[in-house]
């Protein structure tokens, strides 16, 4: 499941943990299972909509990032997760993300 892109893999402690995160790895390079249907750096389906709404995995805070943030080009929108784009700030607050305190 690791090596297709159909599990997200975050650590584990066990005998195999090299050879599982590096079948991740391939998994995520080669944009296998959701890490090609899932998740983006451009929103395909609404090309106006270019507001990411991503959600902090540690904290479960939900947040926007805006073109011209300071971590916009690098930030994917995982869409299995609950990520979210948005075609303007107004529909991000209105889902309970809050601007990234990157942008200005």
């Amino acid at each position: 499941m690791v090596a297709t892109g159909w599990v997200r893999y975050h650590h584990d402690n066990s005998p195999v943990t090299d050879e599982i995160k590096a079948a991740d790895d391939a998994a995520r390079k080669e944009k296998l299972g959701i890490y090609g249907a899932c998740q983006s750096a451009v929103n395909t389906k609404h090309p106006k909509c270019t507001i990411k709404g991503n959600i902090d995995k540690f904290t479960d805070t939900r947040i926007y990032h805006m073109p011209g943030c300071v971590q916009y080009n690098t930030t994917l929108v995982e869409e299995d997760i609950g990520e979210s784009w948005f075609c303007s700030e107004a529909e991000a607050r209105k889902a309970g993300y809050v601007k990234s305190k990157t942008c200005k």
